[in-house]
């Protein structure tokens, strides 16, 4: 076993250690306090238990991630030792959604254990996640432009703007971050509702981020990306849109595709 493995399994280990102690806590506030309160009161208690045992914990622990004039800064409820995220939360039940959070936390801290704890049901239900890819990892990338229209983009703007985004962010982020970044930083960037139209007929609108005037800019990380490229043909064919750009985010390919009415 090398030194980095010790290291990484010595990290796990005091991970689960500490986690078995800010557990017995969190099960605890539920007994005595329910599932009915905010956030923020489950957040102060556990806090201030944690605390109590002597380990070092912050909370509202702000997150930066940024590319030229683009800015987002996120904040972790809970960071424990200056390298666990705990992420609590108030709901019925856990979501995919709820994961991919913290699991992008976790990618632009390059910070690999993290818990979701949920005080929101008739017990607390809890959730591990690890990721152990540093940004590195996730700038070694290919392009696929075999499918993407030049003459959509005449000047490059949209595609170099994406690309460079790629290249400083890595991929594996939530597609609604890169989608928020692009909306700041392209020259007409916004959102807009579009006429959806069927045989003629005006049927209702929807909101779509703008790339250009008349196009617009869908970012997914699918990994089966066909089903999905069927039903945005579909979309495309019925909106008042000339064009979508699609680009899809895979484990180590990023696709750029132009589809056009058919």
């Amino acid at each position: 076993m090398t030194g980095s493995s010790v290291g990484k399994e010595g990290d796990k280990g005091r991970f689960h250690a500490l986690d078995f102690q800010i557990m017995k806590h969190a099960f605890d506030i539920h007994n005595r306090m329910g599932n009915c309160h905010d956030e923020k009161i489950y957040q102060n208690e556990l806090l201030h238990l944690v605390q109590n045992d002597g380990i070092q914990v912050q909370k509202e622990v702000p997150l930066e991630i940024g590319f030229r004039s683009f800015t987002k800064t996120c904040f972790l409820d809970l960071l424990v030792e200056g390298n666990h995220i705990y992420e609590l939360k108030t709901l019925a039940k856990l979501s995919a959604q709820c994961q991919g959070q913290l699991i992008n936390y976790q990618l632009i801290s390059e910070k690999p254990y993290g818990k979701l704890v949920n005080f929101g049901g008739p017990r607390v239900e809890h959730e591990f996640t690890t990721s152990t890819l540093k940004k590195t990892d996730r700038q070694a990338f290919r392009i696929d432009r075999s499918e993407w229209d030049e003459k959509s983009d005449p000047d490059q703007t949209f595609y170099s703007l994406t690309h460079d985004l790629f290249a400083e962010w890595g991929t594996r982020l939530d597609p609604a971050l890169y989608s928020e970044a692009l909306l700041s930083l392209l020259p007409i960037g916004k959102e807009r509702r579009i006429n959806i139209v069927s045989d003629g007929r005006l049927v209702g609108n929807k909101l779509v981020r703008l790339a250009l005037p008349d196009i617009a800019f869908k970012i997914t990380t699918s990994k089966k990306p066909n089903p999905l490229g069927i039903q945005f043909q579909k979309f495309i064919n019925h909106a008042d849109l000339s064009a979508l750009f699609w680009i899809n985010l895979g484990r180590n390919q990023i696709t750029f595709q132009t589809l056009r009415k058919k």
